[in-house]
Order: structure tokens, then sequence, then C-alpha cells
């Protein structure tokens, strides 16, 4: 053997009790929890259903229950790939939706004192319903 074998070779760990690997499968499981957070504040909430897997695979992984962990890490994975996807799709719809809209003929046909005028009464009629 020489030393570049050496360096390659790991060593695992099992409780022989349990007959589960403990520190080198251990750190092989992802939670995913990162993206989960991030498709909570880009995904309009969607996020949370990844982020509940995200969470189990976590408290599964600590109490080393590893199979299950990895179980849910998958689920995670699959569902935050999902969700990734779903907002993708949500942003083009809002990004040309307010893009047609600003350019829609109602907009562009009225002047600038027009449209001034008419958040004027917008927010006097906001005032007078709060009296």
């Amino acid at each position: 053997m020489n030393s570049d074998e050496i360096q390659q070779s790991t060593t695992i760990l099992v409780d022989h009790s349990e007959n589960v690997p403990l520190k080198s499968e251990k750190h092989k499981i992802h939670d995913w929890l990162l993206w989960s957070f991030i498709n909570i504040f880009f995904g309009f909430g969607v996020g949370f259903i990844p982020l509940i897997f995200s969470l189990i695979c976590r408290h599964k992984k600590h109490n080393h229950d590893l199979k299950f962990a990895q179980k849910m890490s998958t689920v995670a994975f699959t569902l935050n790939i999902a969700t990734t996807i779903i907002e993708i799709i949500n942003w083009i719809g809002l990004i040309s939706y307010i893009f047609v809209h600003i350019h829609s003929e109602s907009f562009i046909d009225k002047t600038r004192e027009e449209n001034y005028n008419e958040i004027i009464n917008f927010f006097s009629n906001m005032k007078s319903l709060c009296k």
C-alpha cells in the first residue's frame, strides 16, 4: 500500500448493537434545510412542505436513525426540486402579468394627471372610510 491508497481509505465506525455505520454515513446525508428556507422566501410559502421533511431528516440524523434520515433526505430533495420549479413558473407568471398590465391600453391611454387624480381619490376615499 502506498501513501495515496492509505489516504483514500476511510474508516467506518460501527455500533455493533444496531449494525449502523456511525460517522462516515452520517456526514453523507444532506438535510437540504438551507434550500428549504430559500424556497419559503421566494416560493410564496410553498417551501414549508420540504422544510418539514428537512427538519425530520435532521432530527433522525442526530438520533442515529440513518436509514429513515436518508429516506427523508430524498423526499426533501425531491420536494425542493418540485418547489423550485413551481417558484420559477410562478415568478415568470407574475412578471408577465405585471408587464402585460402596465402595457395594457387602459393604463397607457390615461394621462399622467388622470392617473394622479385616481390615486388621490383612492386615498381620500380610504380616509373617509376610516372616520
